[in-house]
Order: C-alpha cells, then sequence, then structure tokens
C-alpha cells in the first residue's frame, strides 16, 4: 500500500508529516505544535493506493491469497478412482488449514505454493479469475489504513466501481457481480463516460474489527434463499449453482439454531448472510460477517453420486465431504456470535472465538443431521474422522500431552486480565509474552484443546444452562471485546445451577496452565463403606516448572457396577467418595460388602473429560479394557478413544507396556472378526491408529530385553498378521458397478456412504498392513513377501505389473528375513538403481530398515547412504531417520556422527526449511547420550533457524523416550 497525502481536521499534512514504514506497516502522522488534545476527536481523510496481490507480483510470494488478492474462480476437479489413496489420518491432516494458513510462518517453510499454482493454473487454460479478500490476521492495513487489532472496531460502508462489461483495456470483462460485508444502498450506477459500474454498499449494523470485512468481484451464479427475514445466497462458480444446496441448509439451520439457542438473532446483526466459493483460497473458510468465504470442496458438493471429490478427500468420498461441508459452515456460521459479536480483545486469547467455533460445529451438525452423531454420544459416530472423538479430542489429547504445548490463553498485553494470571503460570518460552503464535501448536491449542474444555463444562452443567449462560454474555458484551475473565464471570450461573465451584476457581484455570491430568482411581470397601478413592498428576512431567503443583478441577462422571453414571467432582490433588449407595446390588449379607466393586468401575465411561482416567488396582483395568472390546461392534469410537489413551499413558510412562500388550490382545479377535474394512464400519481406521501409534514406542521398546517387550511385539503381531494375510499383497477386490455411487438422497446431503468406500479403505490399509506384518515377523507376510522379493531380484529390481503398494515390505523382508545372497542382491540392487527410478527409495528403505545388526547390515546401509544419495542432505538425513526407526540400537549409535555432520551442512544450505527433517530425526534418539549429543547440535543454530521452543519440544521427546525404556525395565547405555 502506497499513502499519498493524508488530511486532519481540515488541514492537509506535508510530506515531512506523513511517515509510512512498508515493512512494520505502520503509519504515523505528525501533527505538530496543532496537535489534537487529549480526548479531542477528529476526521482523517488518508489517500492511498493498494495494489491486488497475485502470482506475477514478488512482493506478494510470502503473502500469498491474504489481503486483497486474484484468485481463481474455479472449482477442483474430481479425482480420478485409480488416484493413490491416503490414510485417513493422512488426509486429515492435509485438511487442518482452518486458520493455519493465516499464521505468518516462522519455520521458512511456505503454505502458500497451492495459492499461486492454481492461480498460474487459471491463467494458463483461460479459467475464470476473481478478486476476493482474506484479511485475518493483520492483512487488512495492507489495504486501507486502519487500527487493524481486534480490540478496534469501527462501521464500515463502501463504494467499489467496477469496469462495464465488455470495457476491458485489454480483454473482454464479462458481466460483474460485487459483494460486501452488507447488502447494497442502492442499485448499482452506471456511468457511461468514465466506463465504470459503481456499487454502494450499507454501512454496518454495528462496529467490526478490520479482519472482518470482505469483498468479492467476479462473475458468479447463486443459489438464494429467504428465512425469518434474512436473505440468504450462495455464490459459486458459473455453472455449479447446483453444488451448493448443502452448504445452504447447513448455512441457514446453524444460523437459527445458535440464535435460538442464545436468544440472540442474527437479524441483530446483518440483514443478509452471502457464503462464496474461492478457488485459491489457502485455508478451509473465514467468518467475515455477511460474506464468509470457502473453499470449494468445503461449501460446494458434487449433486453427482458417481464422482468423487477433489484430493485430498477423495479418499474420505462424497458422504465424508458431506460431514465437512457441514462442520465447516456450521463453524464460520458460530463465528457471528463468537467472534464477529463478541471479540476477543488480543490474538493470545483468540480462544474465545475458534474454542467456541469448533466445540459447537459438532453441536449444531448434530442438530441438523442426528444420525451422524458427530459428538458420539451412542459411540459409533458415522462422521468417522470428521467426529468429535477423532478430529478434536483425540488430537487435543495427543498434542498436549508432552508438557511442551503453550496454555490456551495468555496474558493480555498491557495487563487487562482481572483476576491477574499467578505468577507461577507465567513462566512461558522468550518471546512468547510478546507474541504467542510463536509457541509450537498454538492454532491447534485453542482450537482443539479450547474446545475440548468448552464440552467438558457444557456436559457438565447442561447444555441449557450452557447456552443461557452464552446468550447472557452476548447481550451483556455485544459489539465488545470481553476478555476471558468476563466469560468466566457470565459462566458463573451455570456453574451454580449444579452446585459447583465459580468458573473462575474450576474452568479458568483448565485455559490458564498447559497439560491436563491424569485421574488414578481406586476402590477401598469396608464392612461400612465403599469408598472411590481418586488423584490426578499431570500427565507430563515436563510441564513448566511451577511454585506450586498443577492441580486442575475434575467434574468425573462415574459409572460402578453397570448402574447409572453419577458425579465425582473435585478441586484437589486427592479425594475420596463414599459410593455405597450407587450399586444397583446390595452388598454382601455376611460382609456388607460390594466384592464385584473393584471390577466394575469405569471414569468417564462416554470420554467427556479432557483427562485421561486410569485404575490403580489391575482388575479394574482389565474389567475396563475387556468391557470396551467386548462393545467394539456396538461403540467402536470408546474402544478407539481407550485404546489411544492407553498410548498416551504408556508413551508418558503412567503405566507399563504391559497394559498395551493386554488391550492389544483384547482387540486382535474382535477386529479381525469384522469383514468390513472401510467406512464407519469397518476397521481399517482403527487398524492405522493403532499401527501409527506402535511405530515409534517400538523404537524404545527395542532397548527392553525382557518378556514385556516381546509380549507386545507378539501382540501387534497377532493384531497385524491375520490382516495382512486376509489382505494379501495383490487386491481380490472387485470395483462396485458404480466407483462411488450412494443411493439416492431426499435430502441434500447422501444418506449412506459411497459404494467404494470398502475398495479405497482396503487399498489405503494394504501397504500399512504388510509392512507391519514384515517388520514383527508374520510368518506368512514373510514368506509370501520373499516370494516376490527374489522374483524381484531375477526381474532386475523390475515389479510386477500385480504388485499393488507392497514393495517396502517386499524389500523389507529381503532384507531382514533372507539369506545371505538375498541381502547381497539387495545390496547390489540399490548400488546399481538410479536415485531418479521410483523405486529406488524402496529398495533403500528396504536395505536400511532391514539391518539386523551392525555386523549384518548396518555399515552396508551407511556406506549406501553416502553412495548413492550424496548430493540431497534431506534425503541423506531422512535415510538416517529410516535406521534409527527400524535398526537394533548397537546400530543405531553409529548413525549419529554422520546425522549431526549432515544436519550441520543442510542447516548451512537452506537454513531453516531444513529444521523439520532434522527434527523428525532427532525425536527418535532414546538415550542419555543421543539426549546431550542433540542438545549441542540444537544450540549451533540461531533462534531463527531453531526456534527455542522447538528445541525444546524436540528436546523433550528424547527425554520422554528415555523415561519409557526405564519405566519398562530396559537400558538405554549405549554408546
Amino acid at each position: 500500500m502506497s499513502i499519498m497525502g493524508a488530511i486532519v481536521g481540515g488541514v492537509k499534512l506535508g510530506p515531512a508529516a506523513i511517515t509510512h514504514d512498508r515493512v512494520s506497516q505502520m503509519l504515523t502522522l505528525s501533527l505538530g505544535s496543532s496537535g489534537l488534545a487529549q480526548g479531542a476527536k477528529s476526521l482523517v481523510y488518508v489517500e492511498f493506493s493498494a495494489v491486488i496481490r497475485d502470482d506475477t507480483n514478488p512482493a506478494s510470494y510470502d503473502t500469498g491469497g491474504h489481503g486483497i488478492f486474484l484468485s481463481p474462480n474455479t472449482v477442483p476437479p474430481p479425482d480420478s478412482p485409480d488416484s493413490p489413496i491416503a490414510s485417513p489420518d493422512e488426509v486429515a491432516s492435509s485438511l487442518w488449514r482452518l486458520k493455519t494458513g493465516q499464521r505468518r510462518q516462522a519455520t521458512g517453510q511456505s503454505l502458500l505454493a497451492p495459492w499461486r499454482e492454481a492461480l498460474k493454473a487459471a491463467r494458463a487454460d483461460g479459467s475464470l479469475l476473481m478478486i476476493a479478500t482474506q484479511f485475518e490476521q493483520s492483512d487488512a492495513r495492507g489495504c486501507f489504513p486502519s487500527f487493524d487489532e481486534p480490540a478496534y472496531k469501527a462501521y464500515f460502508e463502501a463504494r467499489i466501481e467496477v469496469p462495464l462489461e465488455g470495457r476491458g483495456k485489454r480483454v473482454a470483462v464479462p458481466p460483474l457481480t460485487v459483494l460486501f460485508n452488507t447488502a447494497e444502498a442502492e442499485p448499482a450506477l452506471i456511468d457511461y463516460q468514465r466506463g465504470i459500474k459503481v456499487f454502494r454498499f450499507r454501512r454496518t449494523m454495528n462496529p467490526l474489527p478490520t479482519y472482518l470485512i470482505a469483498l468479492a468481484v467476479g462473475n458468479f451464479d447463486f443459489i438464494q434463499r429467504t428465512s425469518r427475514g434474512i436473505r440468504y445466497r450462495v455464490y459459486t462458480p458459473p455453472g455449479y449453482a447446483a453444488w451448493a444446496a448443502l452448504a445452504m441448509n447447513a448455512t441457514v439451520h446453524a444460523v437459527e439454531f445458535f440464535g435460538d439457542r442464545y436468544g440472540f438473532d442474527y437479524s441483530r446483526m446483518n440483514s443478509k448472510l452471502d457464503s462464496i466459493s474461492v478457488g485459491g483460497i489457502d485455508m478451509d473458510a473465514m467468518e467475515n460477517q455477511g460474506l464468509c468465504t470457502y473453499a470449494p470442496p468445503m461449501l460446494l458438493l458434487n449433486p453427482n453420486a458417481s464422482a468423487l471429490p477433489p484430493t485430498p478427500i477423495s479418499s474420505w468420498g462424497r458422504y465424508g465431504q458431506a460431514h465437512l461441508i457441514t462442520l465447516v459452515t456450521s463453524h464460520e456460521i458460530l463465528h457471528m456470535w463468537f467472534g464477529d459479536t463478541v471479540t476477543m480483545r488480543d490474538w493470545d486469547q483468540e480462544y474465545l472465538n475458534e474454542g467456541f467455533a469448533r466445540a459447537m460445529q459438532y453441536y449444531a451438525a448434530d442438530d441438523l443431521i442426528p444420525e451422524w452423531d458427530f459428538y458420539s454420544r451412542t459411540g459409533r459416530s458415522t462422521a468417522t474422522t470428521n467426529s468429535w472423538l477423532r478430529f478434536t479430542y483425540e488430537v487435543a489429547q495427543g498434542l498436549d500431552s508432552t508438557g511442551t504445548a503453550p496454555a490456551i490463553v495468555y496474558p493480555l498485553p498491557g495487563g487487562g486480565d482481572q483476576p491477574p494470571f499467578p505468577k507461577q503460570q507465567l513462566k512461558m518460552e522468550e518471546g512468547l509474552m510478546q507474541d504467542p503464535s510463536k509457541a509450537p501448536l498454538f492454532s491447534k491449542i485453542f482450537y482443539e484443546k479450547g474446545a475440548a474444555v468448552n464440552r467438558m463444562v457444557a456436559t457438565h452443567v447442561g447444555w441449557d444452562h450452557w447456552d443461557e449462560a452464552l446468550g447472557a454474555h452476548l447481550n451483556a458484551h455485544q459489539w465488545q471485546n470481553p476478555t476471558v475473565e468476563d466469560l468466566m464471570r457470565s459462566l458463573a450461573p451455570a456453574f451454580a445451577s449444579v452446585g459447583s465451584p465459580p468458573a473462575m476457581e474450576s474452568m479458568l484455570p483448565w485455559l490458564r496452565q498447559p497439560g491436563y491430568p491424569v485421574i488414578t482411581l481406586s476402590l477401598e470397601s469396608t464392612a461400612t463403606a465403599t469408598l472411590l478413592h481418586a488423584s490426578q498428576l499431570p500427565i507430563s512431567r515436563y510441564l513448566p516448572s511451577a511454585s506450586e503443583p498443577s492441580i486442575w478441577w475434575i467434574p468425573l462422571r462415574v459409572s460402578v457396577a453397570g448402574s447409572k453414571s453419577f458425579v465425582f467432582e473435585f478441586n484437589s490433588s486427592r479425594a475420596v467418595m463414599d459410593i455405597s449407595n450407587k450399586f444397583s446390588a446390595p452388598p454382601d449379607s455376611h460382609t456388607g460388602e460390594h466384592k464385584a466393586a473393584a471390577s466394575l468401575i469405569v471414569g468417564d465411561p462416554a470420554f467427556w473429560g479432557m483427562f485421561i482416567v486410569r485404575y490403580k488396582q489391575s482388575a479394574q483395568w482389565e474389567s475396563r479394557i475387556t468391557g470396551v472390546a467386548s462393545s467394539l461392534e456396538t461403540k467402536p469410537d470408546y474402544a478407539r478413544a481407550l485404546c489411544k489413551q492407553i498410548f498416551l499413558l504408556v508413551t508418558m510412562s503412567h503405566e507399563p507396556v504391559s497394559l498395551l500388550t493386554k488391550m492389544i490382545e483384547s482387540l486382535a479377535q474382535k477386529l479381525g472378526a469384522n469383514p468390513v474394512i472401510g467406512g464407519y464400519k469397518g476397521t481399517g481406521d482403527f487398524y492405522t491408529m493403532i499401527l501409527e501409534q506402535a511405530e515409534k514406542l517400538i523404537v524404545m521398546l527395542s532397548y527392553v530385553d525382557n518378556a514385556a517387550s516381546g509380549d507386545f511385539v507378539t501382540a501387534m503381531r497377532s493384531l497385524v498378521g491375520p490382516l495382512a494375510e486376509r489382505l494379501g499383497f495383490e487386491s481380490t477386490d472387485t470395483p462396485p458397478p458404480t466407483a462411488v455411487s450412494s443411493s439416492a438422497s431426499s435430502v441434500p446431503w447422501p444418506e449412506k456412504e459411497d459404494a467404494g468406500v470398502e475398495l479405497r479403505g482396503r487399498t489405503a490399509l494394504r501397504p500399512v498392513a504388510l509392512l507391519n506384518a514384515v517388520a514383527y515377523g508374520n510368518p506368512a507376510t514373510v514368506k509370501a513377501a520373499l516370494v516376490r522379493f527374489r522374483a524381484r531380484v531375477a526381474g532386475g529390481g523390475v515389479k510386477s505389473s500385480t504388485d499393488q503398494s507392497s514393495e517396502r515390505a517386499v524389500y523389507l523382508a529381503g532384507m531382514r528375513y533372507g539369506l545371505q545372497n538375498d541381502t547381497v542382491a539387495l545390496q547390489k540392487l540399490v548400488f546399481s538403481t538410479s536415485p531418479a527410478n521410483p523405486d529406488f527409495n524402496n529398495m533403500l528403505f528396504g536395505l536400511l530398515a532391514g539391518a539386523t545388526s551392525e555386523n549384518l547390515g548396518c555399515g552396508i546401509g551407511l556406506d549406501a547412504i553416502h553412495s548413492t544419495i550424496l548430493n540431497d542432505k534431506a534425503a541423506i538425513v531422512k535415510a538416517f531417520s529410516i535406521m534409527l526407526q527400524y535398526a537394533p540400537p548397537s546400530c543405531r549409535a553409529r548413525v549419529w556422527e554422520p546425522l549431526s555432520t549432515t544436519a550441520l551442512k543442510l542447516w548451512a544450505e537452506i537454513g531453516a526449511d531444513a529444521t523439520k527433517t532434522i527434527t523428525e530425526a532427532l525425536s527418535l534418539l532414546t538415550t542419555v547420550d543421543g539426549l546431550a549429543n542433540a542438545t549441542s547440535l540444537l544450540a549451533t543454530q540461531n533462534a531463527s533457524v531453531m526456534p527455542a521452543g522447538t528445541a525444546h519440544s524436540i528436546l523433550t521427546q528424547v527425554k520422554i523416550n528415555i523415561d519409557i525404556v526405564a519405566t519398562n525395565g530396559g537400558s538405554n547405555n549405549f554408546n
């Protein structure tokens, strides 16, 4: 943006009085001796010009589709049924773009290539273009002078001029639609002399922060509906209006649902609500009041039931895309209340926006389509990866388990929190007080953990009380910037209604301190009472040190002996409750004890709490594990949630691996008995989660030479072996007559899963299952893999046309389980194959991962790395990661010196872009020496290359790895 002049109070300022720092985007007007008196007001006019960002402007490369930008006005094409299929969790990870594209990245790795590439492709094929805006977090200041912070709200109106159709200087201009936050104030005026069309838009009904201002210009189709006096439109590229039916239904429903629940109608905000597809947007959606913008797949559902969605959500099919559209639209609409009506004062308390939008998106979606059960209230959501437990709950508990993630909120800059933060909670990473977004995972924490805390509170106080309190909060602070503490005061009546401590004492500490607790339950039976004991400890011993131990308020729901659940609420490190009257069966007539109690207690049975429950007595654990395994068919979501929590307990050394072994053993036969792999009725996602979680754990357990480690390997083999045998190396699945068709639907969303979901599920799981079956030594899979390996060698390394995604398993089997001539043959293949060959990486993987000792394979692998990929240092680091993950401990010890040398060279070449690859390798270190070496290596880089928070996270992970070994009786004293 360029500043051409300014007038203050009718006085034109000279050039010397105007300072515009383009780097900091700060505009300073110096008024001199005639400046304004304190408290005085004056009208300021600023003349400026701003440039629309596009792919031809180098200045746009670091900012992408932000500010005001040119965008393709297109919809991505349907994916091909023959395209490679990603795992469900890979798809979910790639989709987590909501707001992350708005963050300035400190790692040097750009997230903005999709916008540039999409725009270039649109130019090349002559596709329609459009102009759009994206101002969150701080890009409004690049479009017009403003106080561009959420605490400053103002009224906005707009006058926008566009060329008349057919009057462009270089190309013919199609009829243009112009959109703003508000409706047009009058019909557009045509100025034939200037060749323009002038659009004037109404003033906003209420003050808004600058980041919510939006406009769009282009040639669009739309569908329209009017409900309760509000005009709704969904704008699409020409020819796609029929694709907007689901989004329209979800939008209107969410507006009226939230308005009714909070007693605060949308009509108090705006007279219209437009939603528009923006082809080049580099995030999922944005909640601009009156003009919400969406990535096309998040808004538009192809009515052709035989067409797959575009990549990456093609793996989910139309059914999964419909889930996503319903959730994303509900999420953005919730922001009309939390974000637009009440707005956080500063970005370090963005939980006030996003923690509510994430939690409430499932709430609204379940009301619209109850049978999908996003919140998994029944224990079986049909939304699979998009369900609450998968997309939010699991993510929150996983990210916040190590003790290195930030808190949900931080103190307001300059103060303003009343009551203020306790001093022991102010110890943060260097620089974090100035910019919390520097904290690793900050966005995901205030989204996912913030939502998890909100849902925990809402289910405890009751949704009606929760909504009533939020409605009172909105009415008391409408169009203002209330703080987190203001929210706690508004929630006080809801807490009081159920006799709980005030929100300031119960909920607020959850928001201000990082981590979450592990609750230990135990039962004590006496002649006069049955007592339930509870204690809490942080999930991680590596939370920031404080003068006092972390204590959380716990609203624990407990079920005993199959009776109706009750609440055990406490706000202390230890608590006890007499539960003698909670049993459905009478006590023993002689002793007065409830003998079955110890084996029938269940804490947090429906996974409502942002905590993990463990049991002191082994009988309780056995009962809990047996119970979820037996109900796997009817409540698979609960079985998965418990399994994931046990993985976390073992990883954070709250439990030995023997407990996880029991869980895997209980699940193996039940999972194997289900013939379905794909979709919500299938087991594919469950298998994938277990295999991915065990992937790094097995690295630590290789340092444990006892029965516990061997039993875990045996359990994993019993789980994955039959699965791999069932799937086989070559698919025998018959594609359905129509690859992705679902049944005809009477509503704007598919009522059944795609017909191709089973085939896609099997295709995605096959390579994962085969590789793990070989790695865990399943005899039948190893035998079949060796047959293919020897055929591959006989053919000079050329794979047969019938092989399907089995390369890594095949080469791993040849190296680890083959005869000497097999290992020699693989070595020759690797050294004679060009790294440009698509199969080279699979061959190298087999050679590196298959090393069984320092003598057999370790030295060969190191030689292969240096001889074949010498000029690609990033590939070398990744190759060392393979050895750290799969090779035996004695071999891993030899990796450090070449790894550290290569890492330093890679950092010297590409700086911060190397950090992610290097730290992924370092996170696999498992010894005390490895910790010391990693500490020294990371210290060689400055903060721009290795942020303090990233270094702390990696070193903490190595400490956690060391703890796992020690907890399970192993030794990590390898040099």
